[in-house]
């Protein structure tokens, strides 16, 4: 139905709210003895509509009501009353309320007192609240309840039965009602509407009941579906939820409700109904979720708590996306009670069967660890379809052997690694099956390894199918397979087959039941067979053949005692090579064999070798000899070692097969003795220094001979090192002309001279390669040869140190220049490699100016960036200058050494260098910089500022200068702020760490410069602290135009010194006029009128102040204003004071008028004590306004005249009485002059 909720109900319903205009049937009335009544009353006005009940004399007012709920079952409130109500104003027999229960055996009650007002006092009108719970200790065995309102007189025991008690509709009235006089009368409200109605004073008579929370039984209630219930919940994130099938429609719910709560009732009581909703509806949405009652109550979405509930899902039985989707559950009691909201819905596929499994026909191998794969395919019953994600359990018995999900397809798979015989089952769980779903897999077993469970043999003679099978050609022989005692395959069929099939025929043919005794198979090898082949034995309890390899050849390989298998190492064949030939099969003592050695592929003809024939003699393993030289032709390759056998009187027989040995590559410590070395270096070679001084014959390498060495191998040896300039010295022995020789063979070492006249200048320091190659297969192709280790050496020569270079400087050494601005941040010398060596020390000088022009830094070791630095303040010293630069080096305990000079030139500064430093006046305007110096803009000394410049540093002089021309056109006009010597201005740290420096300069320099000029600031540094001009840097100039401040009119009075204000007006034509100037400036007056100005002359100017005056007399209005009498280009004026000159007049008093605007006659009377003054003066003067007359005269105030037409206006305050009014003129300069006189009474 999906109506309005309606919770938390009046248990009176509709009736407590007295909603008629006749008596409601619902309320029982019952009288006593005497004049009584419950009278209907309704109240209405635009404010209010209200209907209540006035209980009077002996009177009880009653209604009935159900007990859903055992009193002993509710909430703390328990059954709540609430009413408004209106008490007796005496202080007499209290009105109550009274709950009835078991048809009245037991009640309970509350009086209502009565009002305390006073006689004589307003009467109370506020409705009183009465709110409390309804208590009852007995036991009550009724559900329903009786509440009545009773007045203070009423005795039940005399009370008639119901009666009607005055009229039967309402009694209408205008107002809310005042509080009832008589003893024990009452009132009681029903709802009450209006706008100025508070909601608690609105509501009518009520009975609620507050419930405890709901609980259950169980906190997972099992929902049925489709006739199954759910056996669980689901787990997700660590919460329980209630399993809803996808798709699967109604879901039927029937709570648990737990007895305590009372929502279910019980006995006598019906308990609750309730409201069923998700707590989230759009969660319960992007489910598809719904829920609803299965059996309402009548027009309501409610219905008893107790009964089934509808939960649906309607997604598309397909649509994965809703699974996992969540929504909680909200039940909501009717009474009061908070909503329940426990149980949560999860969505999925809850419902599942195992529809079909898979099993392979093969027994696992147990010692192979041969696994078998189990699959099973999981459906979901209400969509009939495969379920993708659905957790199979597996299981050995009580076991959990591994958990899976279901793939896209339904399938699940287990790749099971038996120990034993098993039988494996898969699981599928789900809510509403009446128990897991399963499928059970037996798994057998082979319990040996494949081959473990048969013996075979080659006539009598057992052979393991796990070695290779050797027969010969053109024979056949029997092979028999017998299974042993235990073995698990008796009466499996078997199969043997061969690939390839050319290489043996195999009789019979075809799959056989295996018996106890076993099977036999002829196998005839042809006349011409060679190779190797697979015999395949086939079982459907295999999972793949068993095979067992073969060759068809009379000559197995032979082996080398050397070797490690196919694998020769060098190093274990130096003085013995040997083959072993086997056994073979047919073999006699008259055999002759001979083995080949066919060396790696591009070797020379020595790198092979075949043996003599060599007799069998014993019929055994056969060891023959073979040159170790071979072994050098074929380092790090590979060669192939055969056999063949000719018998006695017969010919030859096939090769056997090749043996493929790999000859290992000699590695470098076996070399590393045969490193190549010079006799005259320390430890005669094995050192790591040549010192060249000591040298002064021809140098020896000596070679040692090295593992596999031989007659005509080939070497190369290179000797490469450093000369002195740079460049590299290089001396070879190549290949083609140098080789191992029979004389080094024989005494195991080489020797190579190098002549003293060919000897270079090596650079100390440096290092000597000495480079060795040796081809060990006599090619004179050095891509052949293996290398040596590498011989270095540290050569020790005598040194020749360069001049350095200054890495800020540009050119080269031994000339460079340096820019200071470069050398700003850091000064850094530059020490060339000179064959520099660990644990050198150097030091640096820069020879410049005397004194702390010049620097040289501490011995020190030299840094591996060969730079060091020296302080940046000795190139200030040295501008426009040459200096020197140059460094001592010691090493060991050598004596130093003194480098090559550079030249440096260090060049002055440009102007643009300083740009950063430029001084200016921070007063000045017209931009960042200001090009102009406007002194209107300030009257007191003005700061200077200069900035920083490369190489700045404490205590270099300064000099700053403001050059100008003065106010009269005098030059030089100049101002020196700082001027050594003698020396004093500086620069100082601060300066340096704020990057600027301000100093002031004269105000009372600055007022005197020419307005229009151009005023330069000159700035000089002498970075050499020689207190000398002439050595000072000069920075770029900073000039301004100078604008000084116009003159200014700051007064104009007439002849009495009254002050005319600008537009003001005076009687006089005779003016006084004072400003102020720019000192050492004239200023000259003009008089205007009428776009014609005329000038009145040169104003008197105090030198010390500035100020001027003058006094001037004019024709009539107009305007006056001063100009600068020195000015360039357009004249500097001062502000404009404009004035009118009015004629004289007598002041008038023209009209009075109360504060209603309305005249008042002279000599009349007023009630107004405000009062409106106005009349006519002067244009532009001052009248003063009094009440009364001579001595006694009061002041009401000052008001001026406007300036076009003398009307003068002024609002007073007066007293009541007699006032006698006039003005009194304060612009006449002879005696009192007042206006008429006006009377009037204030009444």
């Amino acid at each position: 139905m999906n109506l309005q909720k309606r919770i938390k109900r009046n248990l009176l319903g509709a009736a407590g709210d007295l909603p008629s205009s006749t008596w409601p049937s619902e309320w029982k009335r019952r009288t006593g003895e005497g004049f009584s009544g419950a009278d209907l009353i309704y109240v209405s006005s635009n404010d209010i509509q209200r209907r209540f009940v006035y209980l009077y004399g002996e009177v009880q007012a009653a209604i009935d009501f159900d007990l859903p709920i055992d009193l002993r079952l509710t909430a703390q409130s328990g059954y709540q009353v609430r009413f408004l109500y209106q008490p007796t104003q005496r202080a007499s027999e209290n009105p109550r309320v009274v709950a009835y229960f078991n048809a009245g055996a037991h009640f309970w009650t509350r009086e209502l007192q009565t009002s305390t007002a006073k006689a004589g006092a307003e009467e109370p009108r506020d409705w009183l609240i009465c709110e409390d719970s309804i208590e009852l200790n007995d036991e009550n065995t009724q559900a329903k309840a009786t509440l009545a309102l009773e007045s203070g007189l009423f005795d039940l025991a005399t009370a008639a039965a119901d009666v009607t008690t005055g009229p039967e509709r309402d009694l209408p009235i205008a107002q809310e009602p005042g509080w009832p006089v008589d003893p024990g009368e009452l009132h009681f409200s029903g709802k009450a509407l209006g706008t100025e109605i508070t909601p608690e004073l609105a509501t009518g008579v009520s009975v609620f009941v507050h419930l405890k929370p709901l609980t259950l039984d169980t906190s997972e209630p099992m929902p049925e579906f489709a006739g199954d219930s759910a056996r669980y919940w689901v787990e997700k994130d660590g919460r329980a939820y209630m399993p809803i099938c996808r798709g699967g429609g109604v879901h039927r719910l029937t709570l648990p409700v737990a007895e305590d709560c009372g929502w279910a009732g019980g006995g006598v009581y019906t308990g609750t109904s309730a409201y069923v909703s998700f707590t989230d509806a759009n969660e319960a949405g992007a489910a598809r979720l719904q829920v609803a009652p299965t059996d309402p109550d009548a027009d309501d979405d409610a219905q008893h708590i107790g009964k089934i509930w509808e939960i649906r899902n309607d997604a598309d039985e397909d649509d994965l996306e809703v699974n996992g989707r969540t929504a909680t559950l909200r039940f909501e009691s009717v009474y009061h009670a908070d909503p329940h909201e426990a149980l949560a819905c999860i969505v999925g596929p809850y419902k599942l069967d195992i529809v079909e499994h898979r099993q392979p026909d093969h027994w696992p191998s147990v010692e192979e660890a041969q696994t078998i794969d189990l699959q099973v395919k999981v459906h979901y019953a209400v969509s009939g379809k495969p379920e993708p994600g659905i957790v199979v359990e597996w299981r050995n018995e009580d076991e959990r052997l591994e958990t899976q999900f279901t793939g896209e397809d339904g399938w699940t798979v287990l790749r099971y690694q038996p120990t034993a015989d098993a039988t494996i089952t898969a699981v599928a769980d789900s809510p509403y099956k009446p128990e897991a779903d399963t499928q059970a897999f037996v798994v057998k077993t082979i319990p040996t390894r494949l081959w473990g469970q048969f013996e075979l043999s080659v006539g009598d003679v057992a052979i393991s199918p796990e070695e290779h099978w050797w027969i010969l050609p053109g024979q056949s022989y029997q092979l028999t397979l017998t299974p042993r005692a235990d073995s698990v395959l008796i009466g499996e069929e078997l199969v043997l087959t061969v690939d390839p099939v050319q290489r043996l025929q195999l009789a019979p043919t075809g799959a056989r039941p295996l018996v106890a005794g076993g099977l036999s198979w002829s196998v005839t090898t042809a006349q011409d067979a060679t190779g190797d082949f697979a015999l395949h034995l086939d079982c459907i309890r295999f999972k793949q053949p068993l095979e067992m390899k073969g060759g068809v050849n009379e000559l197995p390989p032979l082996t080398v005692e050397e070797a490690a298998g196919e694998q020769l190492d060098p190093l274990q064949a130096l003085t013995t090579l040997t083959a072993l030939v086997p056994h073979y099969e047919g073999m006699r003592s008259t055999d002759e064999i001979n083995v080949t050695w066919t060396g790696a592929a591009g070797s020379p003809e020595e790198g092979s070798h075949t043996t003599p024939a060599v007799e069998v003699g014993p019929v055994e393993e056969k060891e023959i000899p073979l040159p170790v030289s071979l072994i050098a032709f074929s380092l790090g390759q590979s060669v192939t070692v055969s056999y063949t056998v000719t018998p006695a009187g017969g010919t030859s027989l096939p090769a056997s097969d090749a043996l493929a040995l790999s000859i290992g590559a000699l590695p470098q410590s076996a070399l590393e003795p045969s490193k190549p070395r010079i006799l005259q270096a320390t430890q005669e070679g094995h050192g790591e220094e040549l010192d060249m001084r000591s040298v002064s014959d021809d140098l020896t390498i000596r070679i040692d001979s090295w593992p596999h060495i031989a007659h005509n191998q080939r070497t190369w040896i290179r000797v490469e090192g450093t000369k002195s300039d740079g460049s590299t010295y290089q001396k070879v022995w190549s290949g083609t002309g140098s080789w191992v020789s029979k004389e080094w063979y024989d005494r195991g070492y080489g020797e190579k001279i190098i002549p003293y006249d060919e000897l270079p200048r090596l650079r100390d320091s440096s290092t000597l390669k000495i480079e060795l190659k040796a081809s060990l297969n006599q090619s004179t192709d050095e891509s052949h040869a293996i290398t040596f280790p590498l011989r270095t050496y540290t050569v020790r020569a005598t040194i020749d140190l360069p001049a350095p270079d200054v890495e800020q400087a540009t050119g080269s050494a031994p000339d460079q220049q340096l820019n200071p601005v470069a050398a700003k941040e850091a000064l850094t010398v530059v020490i060339p490699d000179y064959g520099i060596q660990p644990g050198d020390q150097v030091s640096v000088t820069w020879a410049g100016v005397a004194g702390e022009g010049s620097y040289t830094t501490a011995m020190q070791a030299l840094p591996a960036s060969h730079e060091i630095a020296i302080p940046v303040t000795v190139v200030g010293y040295n501008l426009n200058r040459s200096v020197t630069v140059s460094y001592t080096m010691i090493y060991g305990n050598n004596e130093p050494l003194s480098s090559d000079l550079l030249n440096l030139a260090v060049q002055a500064f440009e102007l643009d260098d300083l740009l950063a430093a430029k001084p200016k006046i921070l007063q000045a305007t017209g931009s960042i910089e200001g090009p102009v110096l406007d002194l209107k803009y300030f009257s007191a000394d003005v700061t200077c500022w200069v900035g920083v410049w490369p190489l700045i540093a404490p205590d270099q002089d300064v000099w700053l200068r403001l050059k100008g021309t003065k106010a009269d056109g005098n030059v030089p006009y100049d101002l020196n702020i700082w001027a050594p010597p003698p020396r004093g201005p500086r620069t100082s740290p601060t300066w340096i760490n704020q990057g600027f420096y301000e100093v002031t300069a004269a105000y009372s320099y600055l007022e005197q410069l020419k307005d229009g000029s151009t005023l330069t600031m000159e700035f000089k540094a002498d970075l050499s602290k020689a207190t000398d001009e002439a050595n000072a840097s000069n920075f770029p100039l900073r000039t301004y135009t100078i604008k000084v401040s116009p003159p200014t009119v700051e007064s104009v009075k007439d002849p009495y010194g009254r002050e005319i204000p600008n537009f003001g007006s005076t009687l006089s034509t005779t003016l006084k006029l004072s400003g102020k100037v720019s000192k050492g400036q004239k200023v000259e007056i003009f008089y205007g009128e009428g776009g014609v100005t005329v000038s009145k002359g040169l104003g008197t100017v105090d030198p010390i102040t500035g100020l001027w005056t003058h006094d001037i007399t004019v024709p009539g209005s107009g305007y006056v204003f001063a100009m600068l009498f020195y000015h360039s280009g357009s004249p500097r004026s001062s502000n404009v004071s404009n004035f009118l000159v009015v004629p004289l007049l007598t002041p008038t008093l023209e009209s009075v008028k109360d504060s209603n605007k309305q005249e008042i006659p002279d000599g009349h009377s007023t009630t107004s004590t405000e009062l409106i003054l106005s009349g006519k003066a002067s244009r532009g003067q001052k009248v003063e306004i009094f009440d009364d007359s001579g001595a006694s005269a009061v002041s009401k105030g000052q008001t001026k005249s406007d300036i076009l037409f003398g009307n003068w206006s002024l609002t007073i305050t007066v007293l009541q009485g007699f006032h006698r009014l006039y003005a009194k003129s304060l612009y006449h300069s002879c005696g009192e002059v007042y206006s008429n006189v006006r009377t009037l009474t204030v009444t």
